[in-house]
């Protein structure tokens, strides 16, 4: 079967830098953060499998990052950009050494 009217796949740093990037507003739109937050749990692994470890199932990493913006919403503005760093701390620390992907971010 040939491929050639299947949509490309994005590059894997970019993806996860938008992600971030939108996750980094969460209320404009009202409801974005949440929605971006699932997304990430969704295509973590696909971005990169450090990711799939640490935020798929059974880890409530994310889980409780969507709690914690449905349950706030537009009062975690405060809050929420040192969460999402923290988070993405987190992960660039999991990173195995010779990883070469915050260099390509």
């Amino acid at each position: 079967a040939s491929d050639k009217g299947a949509a490309p796949v994005p590059q894997r740093e970019p993806l996860l830098l938008w992600l971030l990037i939108c996750a980094h507003s969460p209320s404009d739109p009202p409801g974005a953060g949440s929605s971006i937050v699932r997304c990430l749990g969704c295509l973590g692994p696909l971005i990169h499998p450090v990711l799939g470890e640490i935020w798929g199932a059974p880890s409530t990493r994310l889980q409780s990052l969507t709690a914690f913006l449905e349950e706030n919403g537009p009062d975690c503005a405060d809050v929420w950009p040192l969460a999402l760093a923290q988070e993405v701390r987190f992960f660039l620390s999991s990173l195995p050494e010779h990883d070469d992907l915050p260099g390509r971010l």
